[in-house]
């Protein structure tokens, strides 16, 4: 019997790094999780080297030989990436230094190497594995930490000239508001309805509203979901944050639709995957926006635990690929 062909997935995210097979169905065989260097402040040359060492523990535990045990190796990661060259040239700004990261992979592991930006790598898992099989024009919107999405129009996937395409948080839906996102600017869709959006707002107005049942942890942030959980149950703070996240999101997602007139949306992400937020933003979308949305706004059907590990193979079957096509 033909052995399934796999792939070699490296998901690296700000604090975990998770390294797996997965075959050419999308399932994911195993895998293994390390911590990243990129919280703790390490530079991009320094976080590599360290995804290289990772990589070999896990070949050396698991007793795999490249080229025989998977034919390519994908990496989906934070920041701004050009997938065409292999640059990774940007964690956030000023950590900002141009590594040649699919090569350094390629020379080391000696088998087809790519790499692009998480968001990017998860629409590539969705067009080759899930809800976006067979579409061509599509945006796929991940709600996390962040909030970030990828345009495929025509089969094309948007980066930019500066690779910093699909960075939509940084889109402003109110511009009455009073709340000021990192970018610098006053009501970004990220400012109020991402993960770190939500957290800093909490923080800010915990003292109007001394008796929410919202938990403030010593240390990191706040569950994003308890929100939406909380304000359903009526608590005061989790209402007013909810309430203008979702009215956040639905706006973006209308200005997308006017803007790129996609057949279908799908969304991802840690804070979304509930169900929570995409039902109330449906209700307040305009019949009009909507009109020939054809396909709808679907949530992923891709395990949000392993989706940034079977994007980051999608990446690597796509370099594969296309370094065949051109041979």
């Amino acid at each position: 019997m033909q052995k399934k062909k796999t792939y070699l997935g490296i998901d690296l995210g700000g604090t975990k790094l998770l390294i797996g097979e997965v075959d050419e169905e999308g399932k994911v065989l195993r895998s293994k999780r390390y911590p990243s260097l990129i919280a703790s402040g390490a530079s991009q040359t320094e976080v590599m080297k360290d995804v290289v060492k990772c990589i070999e523990d896990y070949l050396k535990e698991y007793m795999l030989v490249p080229g025989e045990d998977f034919e390519a190796i994908g990496m989906g990661m934070v920041g701004r990436v050009d997938p065409e060259e292999g640059l990774w040239l940007e964690i956030q700004k000023p950590r900002m230094e141009t590594v040649r990261s699919a090569e350094i992979l390629s020379e080391r592991f000696h088998v087809s190497s790519g790499i692009d930006n998480d968001v990017r790598s998860g629409a590539e898992a969705e067009r080759r594995f899930g809800k976006a099989k067979g579409c061509d024009d599509y945006i796929y919107m991940n709600i996390g930490t962040g909030i970030g999405a990828a345009f495929v129009n025509h089969g094309q996937m948007l980066t930019g000239a500066h690779y910093c395409g699909g960075e939509v948080g940084h889109n402003v839906v109110n511009i009455n508001s009073d709340v000021q996102c990192p970018c610098g600017r006053m009501g970004c869709a990220e400012a109020l309805a991402s993960g770190m959006g939500l957290h800093n707002r909490a923080v800010s107005l915990r003292q109007e509203y001394p008796y929410t049942a919202l938990v403030f942890p010593e240390e990191g942030r706040i569950d994003g979901r308890k929100v939406f959980e909380l304000a359903e149950k009526g608590d005061a703070l989790c209402i007013r944050l909810a309430d203008d996240a979702v009215k956040a999101v639905a706006g973006l997602l209308e200005n997308f639709l006017w803007l790129a007139d996609p057949e279908k949306i799908i969304m991802g992400g840690g804070l979304i995957t509930d169900g929570r937020i995409l039902e109330r933003v449906q209700k307040l979308m305009s019949p009009m926006s909507t009109r020939f949305l054809k396909d709808g706004i679907e949530m992923t059907g891709l395990d949000s635990d392993f989706v940034g590990l079977v994007g980051a193979a999608a990446v690597g079957i796509r370099t594969l690929e296309n370094r065949r096509g051109k041979e």
